[in-house]
């Protein structure tokens, strides 16, 4: 290979076909030194959605003598010598750098929120919403699912060894990173109750996503299922904080599907705590939700309010595109 998609572009790689591990593999080729042939070399890129060729298209190349000037390509090199298990095989002709060097990568790009969000949606199994242009990144009309593309504890293995981008930012990032969200409103409502006070969020303790509850065969019998999966779980004090897209449009069966839902959990002694879109849109009713799981939680919240307003409206406009 001459060529691999690299930061931005791989970024928007990564959030928009979004590769199973099905169909990534992670190689062990090295990029090819001999020179580059435009526009030969690059014709394999066409088959790409076009969300992931927006202009410039960021591409790495061996040294820093294969960069040419092409219009709408940007040619980037590593300085430092890489490992030979650095890209990703997508598909059968396009390779791009692997996520946990993407994620490196982009450290130097993004803020500290959006690489948080960034590292969580590498390891989510839902294709992120591109668009980050408002409520249609975290509300989507349609929400496809995928496998994870890499874990916590790869980013965390793998991130800082490249020895590439801003490895504070990817240390400071990697406390928050979660596995398994299942949905951009997931990782939404994750964020604003989770992070720290100093970047906008309600500092309470890190949940589990997407944790599965086993039930016992008699739960089983009156569930008609074997399990159930809570969105946001605590274990220790046995909350599970659901985020709920239907409250204005529950059928009849709907319903009765989620009381017995509450009333299983609640005989497992697990309390429910449900959110709803209109919850989170809203300052003031988010507060108090967030307050009430605190309580739950046993955490009080006491934010700076010289400063703590200022930064949540930052850090929901940065995940809600409102305030």
């Amino acid at each position: 290979m001459k060529i691999a998609l690299t930061h931005q572009s791989a970024a928007r790689l990564y959030s928009s076909q979004a590769p199973s591990t099905q169909g990534m593999s992670i190689s062990t080729a090295l990029l090819d030194t001999r020179p580059l042939h435009i526009p030969e070399d690059l014709a394999g890129l066409s088959a790409l959605p076009p969300e992931v060729l927006a202009r410039p298209v960021h591409l790495m190349v061996a040294n820093r003598d294969m960069r040419v000037h092409a219009r709408g390509y940007r040619f980037h090199y590593s300085a430092l010598p890489l490992p030979p298990d650095s890209f990703a095989l997508i598909g059968s002709s396009i390779f791009c750098v692997r996520p946990e060097l993407c994620f490196a990568q982009m450290s130097s790009e993004y803020s500290r929120v959006e690489l948080i969000r960034f590292g969580c949606e590498l390891c989510s199994t839902y294709i992120p919403n591109t668009s980050r242009d408002g409520v249609a990144d975290i509300f989507p009309s349609e929400l496809m699912a995928r496998d994870a593309i890499t874990t916590t504890e790869q980013l965390k293995a793998q991130s800082l060894a490249f020895g590439v981008g801003n490895a504070r930012a990817i240390a400071y990032a990697l406390r928050w990173v979660v596995d398994n969200s299942a949905s951009p409103r997931e990782t939404a409502l994750y964020l604003l109750l989770c992070l720290p006070y100093r970047l906008g969020g309600y500092n309470l303790p890190k949940p589990v996503l997407n944790c599965k509850i086993p039930l016992n065969p008699d739960e089983s019998k009156m569930a008609n299922r074997g399990s159930f999966r809570a969105d946001l779980y605590w274990p220790d004090q046995r909350l599970d904080v659901e985020y709920d897209s239907t409250q204005y449009h529950l059928n009849e069966a709907r319903m009765e599907t989620d009381a017995i839902r509450r009333n299983v959990l609640s005989h497992k002694g697990i309390r429910v705590v449900s959110v709803t879109r209109n919850q989170i849109n809203n300052v003031v009713a988010f507060d108090g939700v967030a307050r009430q799981i605190g309580k739950v939680l046993g955490k009080r919240i006491q934010p700076d309010p010289k400063t703590f307003y200022e930064r949540r409206k930052a850090l929901r406009s940065a995940l809600l595109g409102r305030c």
